[in-house]
């Protein structure tokens, strides 16, 4: 069996790849300096972006409040002079409302002042006669007070019993004539008295009378066609039965003819009612005219109706 030696040098692909390993290493040297060259543009590059854009949002938004601000101002001036010239016109008006205040109130004092002074002199014309009654009465009564004092004489010693004396005639002389007086008044009063019972008589009332009173209500629309009620009822000479008519049968009456049971009146009925209207309408003392028209509306109507009895 043969046997071979071979000997190889390896030192020329050692070099070799020496050398690669060589451009390798300054391969992946330039390749991280490119990457990190890379990475640094890339950074800056992104920092212009954001530089650029915060810059442009700015701007844009800067611009806008600008514009909003441009458009508020002028608005604003607008509105400030619409206003000066606003409270410059109610300036004016108040002025002249002010002018036309005075005058009228200088005119109407003037009419007062003299209705006052009028009034013045009307009353002092009214009080006149009793002011000068009042002044007559009060003369003659201090006449009275006058006469009725009791004075002494001084003028000489001898003259006082005599001046006692009529002065002693004339207090009974007073005192006989007021006791007259308050005996007349006595009589008078009791002479009123006897009349009085005389006129007034004690009657006592056993029953209560049922009275029936005719009351008219009437209702009637304006122009714009609102509706009014009125109400009607017969007035005495004594203002206590006008109010006690008022107040007890006014409601009653209107809220049975408002929410009544109305109904078609009868033949008969309406035959008593005719016949009624036309005797107060011949006794009424009227003109012919009047009494014809009367007459003719009440033909006109023919839907008379009448309120059910039992609501009565």
């Amino acid at each position: 069996m043969a046997s071979f030696n071979f000997t190889v040098n390896t030192d020329p692909m050692a070099n070799e790849i020496k050398k690669v390993s060589n451009h390798v290493d300054a391969v992946s040297g330039s390749v991280v300096a490119m990457q990190m060259a890379v990475i640094k543009a890339e950074k800056e590059g992104a920092d212009a972006v954001c530089r650029n854009v915060n810059n442009g949002f700015y701007s844009l938004m800067q611009s806008q409040i600008s514009q909003k601000i441009a458009a508020l101002t002028s608005r604003i001036e607008a509105k400030l002079i619409d206003m000066s010239q606003q409270a410059m016109a109610l300036r004016n008006i108040q002025n002249r409302m002010e002018r036309d205040y005075n005058m009228i109130s200088r005119r109407y004092n003037k009419l007062f002042n003299s209705l006052n002074t009028s009034l013045l002199a009307r009353i002092y014309e009214l009080d006149k006669p009793v002011v000068s009654m009042v002044n007559k009465d009060m003369a003659l009564v201090d006449s009275r007070v006058k006469n009725i004092l009791g004075s002494i004489s001084v003028n000489q010693g001898e003259s006082i019993l005599s001046s006692q004396i009529i002065l002693a005639s004339k207090t009974k002389n007073d005192g006989a004539m007021a006791i007259k007086a308050m005996h007349q008044f006595v009589r008078d009063v009791n002479m009123h008295a006897k009349q009085s019972d005389a006129v007034v008589s004690d009657i006592e009332i056993s029953d209560v009378d049922e009275l029936f009173l005719p009351i008219v209500i009437t209702e009637s629309s304006n122009e714009i066609g609102a509706l009014s009620t009125n109400y009607y009822a017969p007035i005495s000479s004594v203002e206590t039965i006008d109010n006690v008519i008022v107040h007890s049968a006014r409601q009653e009456a209107i809220d049975i003819t408002h929410n009544g049971n109305w109904q078609i009146i009868l033949s008969d009925d309406r035959i008593t009612l005719d016949s009624e209207f036309s005797t107060i309408l011949l006794d009424a003392s009227l003109d012919e005219r009047v009494r014809r028209e009367i007459s003719k509306m009440y033909n006109a109507v023919s839907d008379v109706k009448q309120l059910n009895s039992t609501e009565l």
